[in-house]
Order: structure tokens, then sequence, then C-alpha cells
């Protein structure tokens, strides 16, 4: 009880320091060219589903590793580093981060979804997961809040951030592009839902491609993994309504952090526990069609 007492206060206080970060999301707007006419609702599930899918398809076994610097993975300094805290002593960083952009800069415009940035990301980390999520996340928040410098220490430009951002698909389809009372933030809402894999997944143990990251058994009872899932789900739901001023709210964007947690969460049972062939088929056709992203009205 000790260990889970520790754990919901570490999960307050990054609950209260994302809220405070959250109040800086909104200084600067981005021109986003291609915001959807339909409001786009993600199912948690299927992501988690077709990521797990895209894991055990790829160049290389998956395996998590939390261990990328000199230094060993620390909770205390991992989550300074989400709450983009100026007093960390360090970023956490993936591999060949440059690669992935120059990979993002390469696709045509409105052409990056959730899959195709996990798979190039899972490639040049070797199967490492954490390091291809950590990857995603360092690279979308940096060049979404680069202006913020009390707390990143990124070069970029406006005109930049709107060309990398222009390469990814609309995942909300309320974006203050639309105009009207539409206040989504396309940017933020790519690399919070990524922050929000990466914090459900350090809670869980490394493992090496030989160590059955892949297999085995996903006892969603477990008290053990009732904390796992239920901490990332408090924190994603109360970062943004914990808000001072309730202007400043973005109800989708909670979703948006609620989405993250529960697709890692349905990533890591599907990852332990893969389906059938003809099951994997058809959730392979349902992933290339991008049903994971829900338009409202479609059938």
């Amino acid at each position: 009880m000790a260990a889970f007492a520790a754990a919901l206060i570490s999960a307050s206080v990054l609950t209260l320091a994302l809220a405070s970060f959250a109040r800086a999301d909104e200084e600067v707007q981005w021109t986003y060219r291609y915001p959807s006419k339909q409001k786009i609702d993600i199912d948690a599930n299927l992501l988690g589903q077709c990521m797990a899918l895209t894991s055990r398809c790829g160049r290389y076994l998956p395996y998590i590793d939390k261990d990328l610097g000199e230094e060993r993975f620390d909770m205390d300094d991992f989550v300074l580093y989400l709450e983009a805290n100026h007093v960390r002593r360090y970023d956490f960083r993936g591999a060949n981060e440059g690669g992935l952009k120059a990979w993002v800069l390469a696709q045509p415009d409105d052409s990056i979804d959730p899959l195709s940035i996990f798979k190039e990301s899972l490639d040049l980390n070797r199967g490492n997961i954490w390091g291809a999520l950590l990857s995603i996340h360092d690279l979308l928040r940096n060049n979404a809040r680069f202006y913020d410098t009390r707390r990143y220490h990124y070069t970029s430009t406006p005109q930049d951030a709107e060309r990398f951002f222009n390469k990814f698909i609309d995942i909300r389809g309320d974006l203050i592009e639309r105009g009207g009372s539409f206040k989504g933030d396309h940017a933020g809402s790519w690399y919070r839902i990524w922050g929000m894999m990466l914090y459900r997944l350090s809670w869980e143990d490394d493992r090496a491609p030989d160590q059955g990251v892949a297999c085995g058994s996903y006892d969603a009872s477990s008290f053990k993994e009732f904390v796992r899932n239920m901490i990332p789900l408090v924190v994603g739901e109360y970062a943004e309504f914990s808000k001072i001023n309730s202007d400043e709210i973005d109800h989708r964007k909670a979703e948006i952090n609620l989405r993250g947690t529960e697709a890692m969460t349905a990533f890591l049972k599907e990852l332990r526990s893969p389906p059938a062939n003809s099951v994997q088929s058809d959730l392979l056709r349902r992933c290339q069609r991008r049903e994971y992203l829900r338009l409202e009205g479609a059938r």
C-alpha cells in the first residue's frame, strides 16, 4: 500500500504540473491547412490493437528498454521531463530523432497517421517500444512548443512548425482553423496522446526481445494491473480539468489524454495475447482503413 500511496502522490504532482503547463499551450496558434469538417472520435482500443499488430509485423522483435541514456531510468526524472519542468536534469530522447524528423518532412501533407509514424519510429529504434514512443513525443512536443524557451531548448520558427504539422492528419475534427466556436489544438493534441502512452508504459517493467513482451498472460483483474491502468487515467482526466481558468479548458484534449492511456493499455494486452490469424487479417484491414478514427455520423 505504501507504494500505491507514493504512486498517487507522484500522479497528483504530475497532474497539477501538466495543468499549469497546459495554460501555455494556447499562447501560439498554428494555421493548420487541412482541418476535418467532421468531429473525430478515437477508438482507443482499436488503435492499441493496431499498434500491437504493427509491432508484431515490424522488422525487429518488440521489446521495452527505458534505460536509453547514460543514466538508468528514474520515474521522478521522467515526470519532470513529461511535465516540461524547467528544473529537469535532462530530456529523455529516443533513437535517431533527426531521422524521424527527416522522414516526417519527406511525407506528403495531410498524410501521417498514428500508425505510420509509430511504424517508422519503431524501426528507427530497432523494436524498442519505449524508444519509439519517446522519439515521437519528444520530436512533436519540441516542434509544437519551441517558443517556450524557459521549458524547451529547441530551435524552430512558426513557419517551420506549420510546415511540420501540416504533414499530420487531423485527429480531432474541431480544430481552431474551422473558425466559430472551435478551439481544438492540432499540434498539442498530437504530442499529448503520445505523452500519455509513455506515462502508461513507464509503469511497465523492461523486457528484452527474448523475454516474451509479445506473449504471456495479461491479468487485467490483478491489483498491480489495476494500479498501472488507473493512475494514468486519473492523471489524463484531471490534467486538463484542473486548470485555474475554466475558459482555458479544452474538453477534447482531456479526451485525447484518456485515449492515449487507454490505447497503451489495449496495446499491451494485445501484444501479450495475440489473436488468431483470421482475426489478425480482419484487424489489418480495419487498421489500414483507419477505423480507429471514427467520423461523427459515419457508419
